[in-house]
């Protein structure tokens, strides 16, 4: 990635953080912060750590399927230092699965079956992610107190992930090339730049087939995980808005869910201003202390920030000791 694009987004970010840190005083949210119960934050922990935990079982499920044994608590520790990686990482959280697969080499497992294990692995993460999203939207659209033109775009993103997230599930289990498809569809094989991702789009769906083609229960399998524990990741926001004091009702969670998940995935690391500026725009319209929606994110950046630092910790230990 080019510099000069890397220093725009950074200087984009800190522009937004900055801007979302003037409409209230910090003062408010510091007083937040430092009134949020203890206990209530330990069960914030004990929820994401059950996530983790669920989500490096749809990982195992899916070695299992092509013969890769690696034992729990390794491939959960992978799992960190790839989480670590990835989270600070432009994009929607892919740069930590090059580290992941890398890892799974100590255990005797070629670099090519490793890289598919994973890349299936993150397929999988994104469908039922995607899947959830959609979910959450059109929960947030007959629930939420929204004006009607945010219910309007919020229905179209709706509408369009679910059919993409549809033509992949049934394009991937088909054994067809769904990327490789609306790559080609769009002509884009026929701009000179683009033309030489083209092969790699083949080698990555072919890792696809080869873990979930002839055997789509697996998908299911891992499919399931990933869907208990994007569901479970509800409970997280119900907690978190009862420790800065707002009623956690139905609508609101859905909301809190679906900007966060929307501002991860623009490619800015750590959603570094676009979590702040987004939570605490939506507690403005929905009309709730400003400082509560910055609260929000420092929590929810907080908990991320835990298992990046454990994930480091883990690739600091994998990367000097030998095999």
């Amino acid at each position: 990635m080019k510099k000069s694009f890397l220093l725009l987004i950074a200087a984009v970010a800190l522009l937004m953080l900055y801007a979302t840190f003037q409409i209230f005083p910090f003062s408010e949210l510091l007083e937040i912060l430092l009134n949020i119960p203890v206990q209530l934050f330990a069960a914030y922990i004990g929820v994401s750590m059950l996530i983790f935990a669920l989500l490096v079982l749809r990982w195992r499920t899916i070695n299992k399927q092509h013969g890769i044994y690696i034992p729990y608590s390794t491939l959960f520790a992978y799992r960190c230092a790839g989480f670590a990686v990835s989270f600070i990482t432009p994009g929607p959280r892919v740069g930590g699965e090059p580290v992941r697969a890398a890892l799974m080499t100590r255990n005797n497992v070629d670099m090519p079956h490793a890289m598919s294990s994973v890349i299936a692995d993150k397929t999988n993460e994104l469908l039922s992610f995607g899947t959830m999203f959609i979910i959450a939207l059109l929960v947030t659209l007959i629930i939420s107190p929204l004006p009607r033109t945010v219910q309007l775009v919020f229905g179209i993103i709706a509408l369009f992930m679910l059919f993409l997230v549809t033509y992949a599930i049934i394009h991937i289990l088909r054994g067809d090339d769904p990327v490789l498809k609306i790559f080609k569809l769009f002509r884009l094989h026929k701009i000179r730049a683009l033309k030489k991702y083209e092969g790699s789009l083949q080698k990555f769906e072919k890792s696809i087939h080869g873990f979930y083609g002839d055997k789509p229960l697996y998908f299911w399998k891992a499919f399931a995980y990933s869907s208990v524990a994007w569901a479970v990741s509800l409970i997280e926001f119900y907690l978190v808005l009862l420790m800065i004091g707002v009623e956690p009702t139905l609508p609101y969670i859905f909301l809190v869910y679906t900007l966060v998940g929307a501002a991860y995935m623009l490619p800015i690391p750590l959603a570094l201003g676009t979590l702040e500026a987004g939570q605490t725009g939506l507690f403005i319209a929905l009309g709730l202390a400003a400082a509560g929606g910055a609260a929000v994110a420092m929590i929810t950046r907080a908990r991320d920030l835990m298992w990046t630092t454990i994930g480091f910790i883990v690739l600091g230990y994998y990367g000097i000791k030998k095999k």
